[in-house]
C-alpha cells in the first residue's frame, strides 16, 4: 500500500498531547455561511471589511484540507493495518516463547538437566508470568469475597 502525502506535507502538523482542545471545528451550517461570504467578496468584501488576502488564505485551507479528508480514509485503513499486522507479529512471537519454554522443560526433564533449566530461566518466568498473575488475582478476588473467620476478642472482660 502507497499512500503520498507529500502534497500537503507542508501544512502537516503534530499537535502536543492535548493540543487539539479548544480547536474549533465545523458545525452546521457551515458550507452554506462559507458560501456566501466567498460569493460576496468580489462585490461586498471590501465595504465588508474582508482582505483579499484572508479569502486566498482560506480557498488555500479548504484545498489542503480537501487533498487531506482524501487521505484520511486510506490513512485509516493502513493504521488499522499496521496495528492489526503488529498484534498478529506479536502474538506469533508469544507463541514461540511459550512453546520454546514447554519444550526446553520437557527435554530437560527426559534428560533430568538442570542446567538446561537454569539456562532458560527467564524464558520459563516470563511464559508462566501471565498464569501467575492470573493465579494471584482469582485468589484475592475470593479473599476479597469470602469473610473473615470470627475469631474471639481477646480482651479480657471485665
Amino acid at each position: 500500500m502507497f499512500i503520498d502525502a507529500t502534497e500537503v506535507g507542508p501544512v502537516v502538523v503534530d499537535l502536543p498531547p492535548g493540543g487539539m482542545l479548544g480547536l474549533r471545528s465545523s458545525q452546521p451550517g457551515f458550507a452554506e455561511a462559507l458560501a456566501e461570504f466567498l460569493s460576496n467578496q468580489p462585490v461586498f468584501g471590501v465595504q465588508a471589511g474582508v482582505r483579499d488576502e484572508d479569502i486566498a488564505d482560506v480557498q488555500s485551507i479548504l484545498t489542503h484540507r480537501d487533498k487531506i479528508r482524501i487521505l484520511l480514509p486510506a490513512a485509516s485503513k493502513l493504521v488499522e493495518l499496521l496495528t492489526e499486522t503488529d498484534a498478529v507479529l506479536d502474538d506469533r512471537l508469544q507463541r514461540h516463547v511459550h512453546n520454546v519454554a514447554h519444550v526446553v522443560e520437557r527435554r530437560a526433564k527426559m534428560q533430568r538437566n538442570d542446567e538446561l533449566l537454569a539456562r532458560y530461566a527467564k524464558t520459563r518466568a516470563y511464559r508462566s508470568a501471565i498464569g501467575n498473575k492470573a493465579a494471584r488475582t482469582r485468589q484475592r478476588n475470593l479473599d476479597a469475597v469470602t469473610p473473615p473467620s470470627e475469631t474471639p476478642d481477646e480482651t479480657p472482660a471485665v
